[in-house]
């Protein structure tokens, strides 16, 4: 038995939800500063568009530090890890169509 599958085209409308904006909304810069630092930073997150965006901070061995959310085209946070032993850790960020990830040291 053959089983026929027709797959539409992705109408205009459609294309703009915001499942759809998204999946294809990608970072145009990132930047983590002072780098480096005492475990107090800001970060600046510029979008190509209104989005979520997924934050991770991770230890070199990929130990999981901390985890936040936001909701925008430009963010900008203010973390406190001054609880952190020195050493350097990776922030990452992820849309979703990219991630980046930028390297911090904790004096």
């Amino acid at each position: 038995m053959i089983k026929t599958i027709t797959i539409d085209p992705i109408k205009s409308e459609e294309a703009q939800s915001e499942v759809y904006q998204d999946l294809y909304n990608g970072i145009v810069n990132a930047v983590l500063y002072p780098n480096p630092n005492e475990g107090y930073f800001n970060v600046n997150i510029f979008l190509e568009r209104e989005g979520k965006i997924e934050i991770s901070i991770h230890s070199l061995t990929g130990q999981l530090l901390g985890v936040d959310k936001a909701i925008g085209k430009e963010v900008s946070r203010t973390y406190n890890f001054n609880n952190l032993e020195s050493g350097m850790y990776i922030f990452i960020i992820r849309t979703g169509k990219q991630t980046k990830a930028l390297k911090f040291i904790k004096l």
